[in-house]
């Protein structure tokens, strides 16, 4: 959920493939995740089903750590 999410964004690690399928990630987990070096070159994304809305979906898109996404996978829970 997004309080695993505060701990991994703050792990330190870096990642090319990060798969939270049906984690409850949330906003507030994405920018969590995209706060620290996790997502730094990543090239796997799978946040699906992980009840990422509109906030979450733009914090993503504006981010230049996914700049190297290859993959993705979003469903995105209420998207205005």
């Amino acid at each position: 959920g997004e309080e695993g999410a505060g701990y991994l964004g703050a792990a330190g690690w870096s990642l090319r493939e990060l798969r939270l399928r049906a984690c409850a990630v949330g906003d507030r987990g994405v920018r969590s995740l995209l706060a620290g070096r996790l997502l730094d070159g990543v090239r796997i994304l799978d946040l699906g089903t992980a009840d990422v809305g509109t906030a979450g979906v733009k914090a993503l898109a504006a981010s230049p750590k996914l700049a190297g996404l290859r993959d993705q996978a979003l469903k995105v829970a209420d998207l205005i």
